[in-house]
């Protein structure tokens, strides 16, 4: 297993899943329900984890196996739920 390449591929997906939270976001602000705050305390988590694990890697080039996309894949629907709840 290449862990530098699996972290640094789950903190692209993890930037990447902070921005699907932003409609939500923005609709919240929209209706001004007081409900916009876990919605940017929950993209700001995320976005700066996601930021963690990719900035120190970013330079990294590495080639992944079939299993570090097995590793990936579990490790960021595991992650996923987690940022998610």
């Amino acid at each position: 297993m290449r862990p530098k390449a699996v972290l640094k591929i789950l903190g692209v997906l993890l930037m990447m899943f902070s921005i699907t939270v932003l409609p939500s976001l923005v609709i919240a602000l929209i209706a001004e329900d007081g409900a916009s705050m876990p919605f940017l305390v929950t993209f700001l988590i995320t976005l700066l984890v996601g930021l963690t694990l990719w900035g120190p890697l970013r330079a990294h080039r590495g080639e992944l196996r079939v299993r570090d996309g097995f590793v990936i894949v579990v490790l960021f629907w595991t992650v996923l739920a987690g940022f998610g709840s």
